[in-house]
């Protein structure tokens, strides 16, 4: 399951992928990666990919987003 969020990245408007990964085998990319959601992809507001704003992409940054997304999700009734 996938969901995109908008949001911030060092202050620019984007958005931001999130795959969701589930916790058993052939899911994840390492067998210690946990379970739950990962950004997969930065978009800018057009929807183009923003590999250099990726790259400004902080772990707090990464750790705020799926908490917009788990909120957003949860709100949603999903």
């Amino acid at each position: 399951m996938s969901c995109v969020v908008n949001t911030r990245i060092s202050g620019i408007p984007c958005r931001v992928r999130l795959e969701y990964h589930h916790g058993y085998p052939g899911t994840r990319e390492t067998p210690d990666e946990p379970e739950g959601y990962s950004v997969e992809e930065v978009l800018d507001r057009r929807g183009r990919r923003a590999d250099w704003l990726r790259a400004k992409m902080t772990e707090k940054d990464e750790d705020r987003i799926v908490g917009e997304a788990m909120q957003s999700l949860n709100e949603t009734g999903y």
